[in-house]
């Protein structure tokens, strides 16, 4: 499945997140009725989709032989069809000029790389990239992956008879060409001899791992680098990776500099070549943060949380977690706003979830979640805001918890798998703060829901969702069934509320919402702008039955409340400013004049200017050509936006 980007519908400035459990008696029955629905069913496991016009084109797998077939979905039953029959599923596809790029087969020349526009017609084979192999033996096909534009390239890697080798693309057959063969030999001790493409600037970075020649010498890894040339498909000199296990940590770009674990220390790579930034003992994880590197690290016989600048000097430890460790540990799980969420390994409580805004003070124990030396062994997910992730407390198995960064706030949302039984926990989607996610109550998988107001998690419906696969409007096209195969449809609007805001005092974010209609909402809340744990909530409104004099509705409004200990506030005052972003159809502005449309708030007196809650007043600034208006804003309630209808003057005639 290809990456996701969370379409944010929480934002923050401090929350209070309600614990408890509710529970649920009995199961639902397999196929309850519920808000989403069977759009078709394909009869292969769903593998990957990406976005096209009109749609998104799919991938499947027989979960045999790996071959699967190519698909295209409206998400609709009559606009779901088969385009291609026969793929290679195992490949992730990519989109680049605005096609889609995959490892496609036939008859004829076995599996290639193929690119589609979603339509019979467009799909082809770019080239035959191994034209002497036998087409009706799948182990003498290319296998294709790392797919990464940079620029106007397109990279990806082949093993073609135990050769690993990096190509480029055009899209064309001139243009697709291998650049250098980088790994001779099978894949026994390194399944993935290339890996870790980063783009730098104008460059790819990655790195490939090479087997032993001789018996009882471990691997070695390479870092090289290319600009699309082979003259330019160089190895990154000074560097050579004996510690296997740094390359499953991802290179981390930082401006112009790219950062990596290696062979236990922490190095740098510029334009010409690697340098070591710091030794240490061995590095867990590195993770940036607001341009700044962070490390989990073992240093002199302790393991602690680091910070650096790319300098030696720069590089200083922020907090020692313990020392003498029997097994230490450490991962990076998240950041929001200023606070870094990360798991660690400390004598008296094993691995469990911390918190660090980059001081010692602020970089702490969050809750030993299983208690005394067990770990909990947290994962999760940012989802705007609110920290959701998995854990284990010895009780009840793992299951999902969610967190504001204090020990209270930090809770079980729900023990689904009742008692000591996992509940295999996966993200599905964030529905404007509402987190999706599936989980197996024991006889059955389902689609559950939760967020950061509400108390415990609401079953959506008893149907078993694999993946995400696209958002169509307010629509969630999803792969489902027992086996993933089957395409189903989610109605938003079904299973969210109004969009909320989560974080710790000190975070600050950023909420993205888009309507049915495409019209955007980003609103913006600083660090600081609430004093007490407080939970915002944004909720659209439909239309406005009055305006201010002179005014004319624009086609936007909401409501922003302001929510502690989960009670709606009558009033509340912000500390500092919030900044609003309204996109507006062009039917909205239709008819009025675009430099006058202003945001309003509705008074116990009226409509007022919601630029004059701010002293001084904040200015607007209008984008008429992307149809933006924004302005900062220091009251919360209902707005509305409004703008003066143009006016046409006749000439005058005197007879």
């Amino acid at each position: 499945m290809l990456s996701r980007s969370l379409r944010s519908s929480i934002f923050s400035a401090g929350i209070a997140l309600l614990s408890g459990l509710s529970l649920l008696v009995g199961p639902a029955p397999v196929g309850a009725s519920g808000p989403a629905t069977l759009v078709k069913s394909i009869g292969q496991e769903i593998r990957w989709s990406v976005d096209v016009a009109g749609g998104i084109v799919f991938g499947t797998s027989d979960n045999g032989s790996g071959i699967g077939q190519l698909w295209k979905s409206d998400g609709t039953p009559d606009g779901t069809a088969q385009i291609l029959p026969k793929i290679n599923s195992a490949t992730a596809p990519l989109v680049f000029g605005g096609m889609v790029f995959f490892q496609g087969c036939d008859s004829t020349h076995g599996c290639e790389l193929w690119k589609t526009d979603g339509t019979a017609a467009g799909t082809v084979m770019v080239k035959d990239l191994y034209p002497s192999g036998d087409p009706a033996n799948p182990l003498e096909d290319p296998v294709i992956g790392n797919m990464t534009v940079v620029g106007e390239t397109l990279f990806f890697s082949t093993l073609i008879d135990n050769n690993w080798s990096l190509w480029k693309s055009d899209g064309t057959v001139a243009g697709t060409v291998q650049l250098k063969t980088l790994r001779f030999g099978s894949f026994d001790i390194c399944p993935f001899a290339l890996s870790n493409f980063t783009t730098l600037g104008n460059l790819l970075f990655l790195q490939v791992c090479q087997e032993p020649v001789l018996p009882n010498v471990d691997i070695t890894g390479e870092v090289w680098k290319s600009d699309g040339t082979t003259a330019g498909t160089v190895r990154v000199p000074n560097l050579t990776i004996t510690d296997r296990s740094s390359l499953t940590i991802p290179m981390v770009p930082i401006g112009s500099t790219l950062y990596l674990a290696a062979n236990t220390d922490l190095w740098r790579i510029d334009s010409a070549s690697a340098t070591t930034v710091k030794d240490f003992a061995r590095v867990h994880d590195i993770y940036t943060m607001q341009g700044t590197l962070f490390a989990v690290a073992e240093a002199a016989s302790s393991l602690g949380l680091w910070k650096s600048d790319g300098t030696s000097n720069g590089t200083t430890q922020i907090k020692i977690i313990d020392t003498g460790i029997a097994n230490p540990y450490g991962k990076f799980l998240t950041a929001m706003g200023n606070t870094l969420f990360f798991s660690a390994t400390d004598n008296a409580h094993g691995l469990e979830l911390w918190q660090s805004d980059g001081t010692a003070a602020g970089t702490t124990l969050i809750r030993d979640i299983n208690l005394g030396t067990a770990d909990s062994a947290p994962e999760g997910w940012n989802v705007n805001g609110t920290l959701f992730f998995v854990a284990d407390d010895g009780t009840h198995g793992r299951e999902l918890w969610k967190s504001d960064g204090t020990t209270p706030g930090t809770t079980l949302v729900r023990d689904i798998n009742p008692g000591a039984a996992n509940a295999d926990v996966s993200f599905v989607w964030n529905a404007n703060g509402t987190l999706l996610f599936s989980a197996n109550n024991g006889t059955s998988t389902q689609l559950w829901k939760a967020d950061a107001l509400s108390a415990g998690a609401t079953l959506v419906q008893d149907v078993a969702v694999w993946e995400e696969l696209s958002q169509r409007g307010d629509t969630l096209l999803v792969s489902a069934g027992a086996n993933g195969d089957e395409l189903w449809q989610l109605p938003l609007t079904a299973v969210r509320s109004g969009a909320q805001a989560s974080g710790g005092l000190t975070i600050g974010s950023t909420l993205i919402s888009t309507d049915a209609q495409g019209n955007g909402a980003t609103i913006n809340i600083p660090a600081g702008a609430a004093t007490q744990p407080t939970t915002f909530v944004y909720t659209p409104i439909s239309t406005e039955n009055t305006a201010p004099p002179a005014f004319t509705f624009a086609g936007r409004a909401f409501t922003l409340d302001a929510y502690q200990g989960g009670a709606k506030l009558s009033s509340f005052g912000l500390q500092k400013p919030i900044v609003v972003t309204l996109a507006y159809a062009n039917a909205d502005a239709e008819g009025l004049v675009e430099g006058t449309l202003k945001l309003y708030y509705k008074s116990s007196s009226g409509w007022v200017d919601a630029a004059t809650s701010c002293t001084p007043a904040s200015t607007y600034v209008r984008d008429p050509a992307q149809n933006h208006v924004t302005v900062a804003v220091c009251h919360l309630t209902e707005f509305g936006l409004f703008g003066v209808r143009s006016q046409v003057f006749l000439p005058l005639t005197i007879r």
